[in-house]
């Protein structure tokens, strides 16, 4: 997968699973990322994130994509939600959409740096609205962000 398309991938991830109260411990470019994983409707939602947040930001919605890249995660959302996909789609995507400004600080850090902790997710989340520049509260040196 191309660099650019998996940070915005895992961005998804770990934002979806930061806003429905999952430890978040590592978001990664380099598998693995780790964070826990959730049960029920919340678990299918992270496993979604990923997928949803790429048709998002690239356009990507076909059935290659389903088949080939983001069959992991849809085997992850129906493993973990015995009920319609339909709903753990709209809400996973409500989730995105309202917090469409994290995910891009998320994925530029992680094209800047690799990896990111939990907690540099986090905080980058705390970022007031439309600052990209200043003290993110991230760490290290980002470059391209103003830090």
């Amino acid at each position: 997968m191309d660099r650019e398309v998996l940070a915005w991938h895992e961005a998804g991830h770990a934002v979806v699973a930061s806003l429905l109260s999952c430890e978040v411990k590592t978001v990664s470019l380099r598998p693995p990322s780790c964070w826990a994983r959730g049960d029920g409707l919340e678990g299918a939602c992270i496993a979604l994130a990923g997928p949803l947040a790429e048709m998002r930001r690239f356009g990507h919605n076909t059935a290659q994509h389903w088949a080939n890249g983001w069959s992991g995660d849809a085997a992850n959302a129906r493993e973990r939600y015995d009920g319609h996909l339909g709903e753990a789609i709209r809400r996973t995507d409500h989730l995105l959409r309202c917090n469409w400004q994290w995910v891009e600080l998320v994925a530029d850090a992680l094209l800047k740096c690799g990896s990111l902790s939990g907690a540099e997710v986090e905080r980058l989340g705390m970022a007031p609205p439309g600052r990209r520049g200043g003290d993110l509260g991230v760490d290290r040196p980002i470059a391209g962000l103003g830090l």
